[in-house]
């Protein structure tokens, strides 16, 4: 079994999330879409058979988060949107390919603290000796919405969480929890997750520094002004206009000094041109 996971997006909605009205959100609407299907001979799952799998996944992990019927119709109300492409190619290494992408998001009126979460995953089985049977699709399906429902659910479990979860989830190893972590830290603005920010500004992972630097923009906490700065190589064009955008919007007596040696003695003409729209936008708040 192979995996890719092609994207982890995420978060739009309240960038500050209210307390549910009436209890947790309730997912009450689940809707799979098998959108293509190659070749068209290959056993098609029902679309009642897509949904009871879907729902047994997020039922699965659902956590704060119901699955069934709004109990109430103060409680917020959310849906979930999968859709399928499923192929099987003979030829070579007799491969069963399942491309799933998943969205959780709030249906219009009060969210409850919750945010939409998009979920894209690849999954493939090689080496088939023969055309996949309905037993094997059904089960190569249920590792796909595992992964793409499944992480949906589990991201929205730190949304609608007390905070002290979305911050452990910053020292944990799945990467899924790991990388919603670091937006809902931004996301709430939340000073207590600085130090641990800064030691993730540290590592290799270009993704993930980069979503560092947009949540400590976010935070707007000073301490992090010194090791952005110390982050931003004087040569790197590609990675200055970053610090310098993150840094304006920070602000504060440090990230002039910073930008006024920027926009002096920069030998780029458009890094300097940067640092200084960077250092009016201090300047004018």
């Amino acid at each position: 079994m192979r995996v890719a996971l092609l994207s982890l997006l995420g978060l739009i909605g309240c960038r500050h999330p209210a307390a549910p009205p009436a209890g947790p959100p309730v997912l009450d609407e689940i809707e799979v879409q098998l959108s293509r299907l190659v070749p068209e001979s290959l056993p098609r799952p029902t679309d009642g058979k897509l949904a009871t799998i879907a729902r047994g996944v997020a039922a699965s992990v659902a956590g704060p988060l119901a699955v069934g019927a709004a109990e109430g119709p103060a409680r917020p109300r959310m849906r979930l949107k999968v859709e399928v492409e499923l192929g099987y190619a003979p030829d070579g290494r007799g491969t069963l390919r399942a491309v799933v992408h998943a969205r959780l998001e709030p249906k219009s009126g009060p969210t409850g603290g919750a945010m939409r979460v998009d979920r894209e995953a690849l999954v493939e089985k090689e080496d088939l000796q023969r055309a996949p049977d309905a037993a094997l699709i059904e089960a190569h399906l249920q590792r796909a919405f595992e992964l793409t429902i499944g992480g949906a659910m589990r991201a929205e479990q730190l949304w609608l969480g007390p905070p002290a979860d979305a911050r452990a989830a910053l020292d944990e190893k799945d990467g899924d929890r790991h990388d919603e972590a670091i937006r809902i830290a931004g996301e709430r603005k939340d000073r207590a997750t600085v130090p641990r920010l800064l030691m993730l500004l540290k590592g290799d992972d270009a993704a993930q520094r980069d979503a560092v630097i947009g949540a400590l923009a976010e935070i707007g906490d000073e301490r992090a002004v010194r090791p952005l700065a110390d982050l931003a190589k004087f040569g790197d064009v590609d990675e200055l206009p970053k610090i310098l955008d993150a840094l304006s919007r920070i602000g504060g007596p440090e990230v002039v000094s910073y930008l006024e040696f920027v926009t002096d003695g920069h030998p780029s003409p458009a890094m300097r041109e940067l640092a200084k729209r960077a250092l009016e936008h201090v300047r004018a708040r």
